[in-house]
């Protein structure tokens, strides 16, 4: 039996991009410093952005049953959002894989015709004649 292939550490680039442009900014303060995030890489930025959501889902869950005293600070909410992204980043990987860029493919819809005249365009022998502005000669 062969050992699984260790991910290749992260590089310097990628921590600052995950950092920047992934993760949200108050990661760090959740726990997910330079040293966690290098911990986690599991060699592509959509799987460890989905480490990083469970990881909060779990530690939310304890949040679940806290009662909030004064009755204004909707307490399980981190939770749900959490638990949302975690949804999110499971259905992104059902449907793009790894991918951080995705292709999407676009279509158009068929063009219609914009002039029904016979003869296709109005015709524009005087430069004038369709303009809101009056030819110079």
């Amino acid at each position: 039996m062969t050992s699984p292939v260790p991910a290749a550490a992260i590089t310097p680039v990628q921590l600052a991009t995950l950092k920047a442009r992934w993760l949200p900014a108050d990661s760090a303060d959740n726990g997910w410093d330079d040293a966690k995030i290098t911990d986690e890489w599991t060699g592509n930025y959509v799987t460890t952005i989905r480490a990083y959501w469970y990881d909060r889902v779990q530690e939310t869950a304890k949040y679940l049953d806290l009662q909030d005293q004064s009755g204004t600070l909707p307490i399980t909410q981190i939770h749900r959002q959490a638990k949302e992204m975690l949804d999110y980043w499971d259905a992104y990987l059902g449907k793009f894989g790894a991918s951080p860029t995705p292709t999407v493919s676009t279509t158009f819809g068929k063009i219609k015709k914009r002039y029904h005249v016979h003869g296709g365009r109005p015709s524009y022998s005087y430069p004038n004649q369709y303009s809101p502005y009056e030819q110079l000669d």
